[in-house]
């Protein structure tokens, strides 16, 4: 069942990185508001896949690859959650969690949407 779960996270955080695209390189305002709810509940169901996972071979620490793998992806996406309550943009706007939004931000202006030269 923790498959179930992991596969739904799976989606929402896919679902996530392509609202956050247009979000990030267009400016759009309204898919800024979809981008961070839908990695929220993505990694609301990856700790419910963990949790089972761990439940399930009755241990409260990892053993396996996988326990450890699915534990890691758990630590890295929390970390990008975090950073829109951390970090603002330039225009105090929130920034998407997403990684592949991360490489964007720094080359493209979100006000003007014109290419900056990366330093």
């Amino acid at each position: 069942m923790s498959l179930v779960w992991l596969r739904v996270a799976a989606v929402l955080y896919a679902l996530a990185s392509v609202v956050a695209l247009p979000a990030v390189l267009y400016a759009y305002p309204r898919w800024r508001k979809f981008c961070v709810p839908l990695a929220g509940l993505a990694f609301l169901f990856h700790l419910v896949s963990a949790t089972e996972m761990l439940g399930a071979a009755h241990r409260y620490f990892p053993v396996g690859y996988g326990e450890v793998e699915s534990l890691l992806g758990l630590l890295i996406a929390g970390i990008f959650l975090l950073i829109p309550n951390q970090i603002s943009t330039i225009n105090n706007k929130k920034a998407p969690p997403l990684p592949p939004t991360l490489p964007f931000r720094r080359g493209f202006d979100a006000q003007t949407n014109r290419h900056r030269p990366l330093r």
